[in-house]
């Protein structure tokens, strides 16, 4: 089990599953950066400790690859995404 799952991937709709897993309850900050590193798509959303599940929009963001990066207090989780609409 990791503690973050992105689904579908690759993404052919306009939203993207992620599922965090928080050791206790605390703010996370969810964001898609371009190949350049820069920000495409950036949320904050509390998470309660054990899973939790946010969807982030993607409907706007070009087809390509990218990466998610998840960070929740020191933690950090980087994965990669492709979007193919």
């Amino acid at each position: 089990k990791g503690e973050t799952d992105v689904y579908p991937n690759p993404v052919s709709s306009g939203e993207l599953q992620v599922r965090v897993y928080a050791d206790k309850d605390e703010e996370a900050t969810l964001t898609l950066l371009n190949s350049s590193s820069q920000p495409v798509v950036e949320i904050r959303r509390r998470v309660t400790k054990g899973y939790n599940s946010i969807i982030l929009p993607v409907g706007k963001v070009s087809n390509g690859m990218y990466f998610l990066q998840v960070r929740r207090g020191a933690k950090q989780t980087v994965k990669k995404v492709i979007i193919e609409k």
